[in-house]
């Protein structure tokens, strides 16, 4: 552009400072602008960074089925989150709290997430109980509305502390009849499940041959699960 006495000028579009355009200056004068331009090397900045971004995606969880893969979604990172993931993949598998704190578990999540500050054994027992008082509160809620329900029992085997445990399942149908199953309560023995005589696992002793009455036991290993199912 030119100004009142017919001079042309040169604008910089980024801090509008306007410089005299000659003849022998060329465009030299205009680059060694640019070197010390606030504006400029602040834009020139946010670019480089803005390329160096990668998006990171993440999953919403399917309520509609467990097996689908769930869908992608533009997402930021959360510890929180991780931790409580975590918990639930400690429980899942039945690994000790331990497996946190070991470098090859730390390198892994470092490697696909740079954020991860990692957690102590101490930690992860912590979200594993507030995991489980949640979805006891779930559960809780769940079974409101529960008119008749069945009881199956079942022993397994800890394969990493050796412990003998009998699990008591609840199964209803729902209002959408569909058929729904959930651990209601466990119990450990100390004891090997085939030692245990079957009248006292399940709770029942047969006199003669059609009367049958309800042991102690079946009591004790009841209490804590309609401790859970009174509302």
């Amino acid at each position: 552009m030119k100004d009142a006495d017919g001079v042309m000028k040169i604008s910089c579009i980024h801090c509008k400072r306007m410089y005299t355009k000659t003849k022998t200056a060329a465009t030299t004068q205009l680059h060694r602008h640019l070197q010390s331009c606030a504006n400029y090397l602040k834009a020139k900045a946010d670019k480089t960074n803005d390329g160096l971004l990668q998006t990171q995606l993440g999953f919403v969880s399917s309520s509609v089925d467990p097996t689908a893969c769930p869908s992608l979604y533009v997402g930021t990172f959360d510890m929180e989150k991780m931790k409580e993931s975590v918990a639930h993949w400690i429980m899942m598998h039945e690994h000790p709290f331990s497996i946190v704190e070991e470098d090859g578990f730390n390198l892994m999540q470092r490697r696909g997430m740079p954020e991860w500050r990692g957690m102590t054994r101490n930690t992860a027992k912590t979200y594993c109980i507030n995991v489980y008082e949640s979805e006891k509160k779930k559960l809780k809620s769940l079974l409101k509305n529960v008119n008749k329900i069945s009881l199956t029992t079942d022993c397994w085997k800890s394969k990493n502390q050796k412990i003998e445990y009998m699990v008591i399942t609840g199964h209803w149908i729902d209002e959408s009849w569909q058929l729904r199953s959930a651990c209601l309560t466990l119990f450990t023995f100390h004891l090997h499940a085939e030692d245990l005589k079957l009248p006292m696992l399940f709770g029942v002793a047969w006199i003669g041959a059609s009367r049958v009455r309800f042991t102690p036991y079946l009591w004790i290993m009841l209490l804590p699960m309609i401790q859970l199912l009174k509302i």
